[in-house]
């Protein structure tokens, strides 16, 4: 009986554990504000892209509101360590976020693997699975 209880402490305590962690790193991953989009190639200092539109993420710990450049609004989420779900979205279901360097694109979890970036720095690129690249706005 003893090994039963011990056993499911353990079982508890991890599950807390890894609960506690994802939701500390959903908080710790802020993709909130306004964001500079576009297609292939997005600009924000001169010479500004042409066609670039603006969206705007409003985040509280790991859920998400994506309000395109229409007003239109769709729910989602941050998970897997760099990754965005949002339903119904114009630009995509997943976006991955990270950095730009030299015109790539570089996810965070690479980033932080083979730049020695830390973990909890501001994050400024967005790829949607649709195509669409977003700038963090200034």
């Amino acid at each position: 009986m003893l090994f039963t209880r011990k056993f499911f402490y353990t079982v508890c305590s991890l599950a807390f554990a890894v609960n506690t962690v994802g939701a500390a790193h959903a908080d710790a991953l802020f993709v909130g504000g306004d964001w500079t989009c576009n297609f292939g190639k997005v600009r924000v200092i001169p010479p500004v892209t042409p066609g670039n539109w603006k969206i705007t993420i409003d985040q509280a710990g790991a859920s998400l509101i994506l309000v395109d450049e229409n007003g239109k609004r769709s729910g989602g989420r941050i998970f897997d360590t760099d990754t965005l779900s949002a339903t119904d979205w114009l630009y995509g279901k997943r976006g991955y976020v990270g950095m730009g360097l030299d015109g790539t694109f570089y996810r965070y979890k690479d980033a932080v693997q083979n730049f020695n970036l830390r973990p909890d720095m501001e994050w400024n690129f967005i790829r949607w699975d649709g195509g669409a690249i977003c700038v963090r706005s200034k």
